[in-house]
């Protein structure tokens, strides 16, 4: 049975009813075939729109470009800087940061209120994203009471007239010097006499303002100051040293007094009791001389002789000394001393005195 070409009018024309061989690029429906290509137009058709669609798809999809906005963070709105002496400083800091996609111009940063002052910070200065600028702050109040001001900071982020403000607070309190001594009391422990022994006291302003050490005065024999010069100011949380020498002149204990004179609220008068020991140092003085060279009585020993100044002469040895040499260990440094020496025989009986010699003890 045949079809005739109306059955599929939109199709095409009928190319054979007979069965096609492997290469006819064709297709078969219902019995009859239709070239390929015929087929074609309504599917580039379809192709089209659905292209079409696509198209319109991706130009739904894809946003416009946008510009991003730059924005400028503040570390801090409000900064305090507590209680400050009178004429003395207090640092504070404010940390700004471009906290967006885009770079930010700061372009200037202004200060009011009394003490109040910008001691760090560089305008204008461009901050790409994230990157930070630190503004150094300083409170230095000239008299006592509460003090406020403001910290305005214009930049690219801010519309006509509207800058960014951090608040300003503070108190300057009045001056209150304080002097800390390091001792209230010095021991020099034992010095020999005339030698000299030195320590030290640590003088330092404790409070938030200057303290002025008028002057410093020392009592007691043999106490000295040795370093350190008068009138002395002292800034807060400086120190100075003073340097007190002790050089007994004779055996002894020796007590003595510093006295430290400033404007500390504390006192007006700061006291360090002093004490230390002369102690007598010994010497030794090494004697020689010759045996007699001729003796109606055989020598047994001899007895060593010693004074002091034009004082009587005193024996040494407690036992008579066998040989020609004898070691004074009891002398003392610093003094003068004579010495004579006298032969004693089996019995006893001494001879008389030698020739005198006299030594001088360093």
């Amino acid at each position: 049975m045949t079809h005739s070409n109306s059955v599929f009018p939109h199709l095409g024309p009928v190319v054979s009813t007979s069965k096609l061989n492997s290469t006819d690029k064709s297709s078969k429906r219902n019995g009859t075939h239709f070239w390929l290509g015929r087929a074609f137009p309504r599917l580039s058709v379809g192709l089209g729109v659905l292209l079409l669609v696509l198209a319109y798809g991706v130009l739904l999809s894809t946003p416009a470009s946008a510009s991003v906005t730059p924005a400028l963070k503040l570390s801090t709105t409000t900064l305090s800087f507590g209680t400050a002496a009178v004429d003395s400083e207090v640092t504070r800091t404010v940390t700004l940061t471009a906290s967006s996609g885009s770079a930010v111009t700061v372009k200037s940063a202004s200060i009011t209120g009394a003490g109040f002052t910008l001691v760090a910070g560089t305008f204008p200065t461009t901050l790409k994203p994230n990157q930070s600028l630190t503004l150094e702050l300083q409170l230095r109040p000239t008299e006592a009471g509460s003090a406020t001001g403001k910290l305005s900071i214009d930049s690219s982020t801010a519309t006509s007239g509207n800058v960014a403000v951090v608040s300003l607070s503070g108190t300057g309190a009045g001056a209150s010097p304080e002097l800390k001594v390091s001792a209230t009391a010095l021991s020099f422990g034992s010095v020999d006499v005339n030698s000299a022994a030195k320590d030290s006291i640590t003088l330092t302003s404790s409070s938030t303002s200057a303290v002025t050490v008028s002057s410093a005065s020392i009592s007691g024999a043999g106490f000295t100051i040795v370093g350190g010069s008068f009138p002395l100011t002292l800034n807060p949380n400086q120190s100075s040293t003073l340097q007190i020498q002790f050089k007994p002149t004779a055996a002894g204990s020796d007590t003595g007094q510093l006295t430290i004179n400033s404007n500390s609220n504390s006192g007006a008068k700061a006291v360090v009791a002093l004490s230390g020991s002369g102690t007598a140092a010994t010497a030794r003085v090494n004697l020689t001389w010759d045996a007699p060279s001729s003796s109606a009585v055989p020598v047994e020993g001899y007895d060593v002789y010693r004074s002091t100044g034009t004082g009587a002469f005193q024996l040494l040895n407690s036992s008579v000394n066998a040989q020609t040499a004898y070691v004074d260990s009891t002398a003392v440094s610093g003094t003068t001393y004579n010495y004579t020496v006298k032969s004693v025989d089996n019995s006893g009986v001494q001879s008389v005195a030698s020739n005198q010699i006299t030594v001088a003890v360093p």
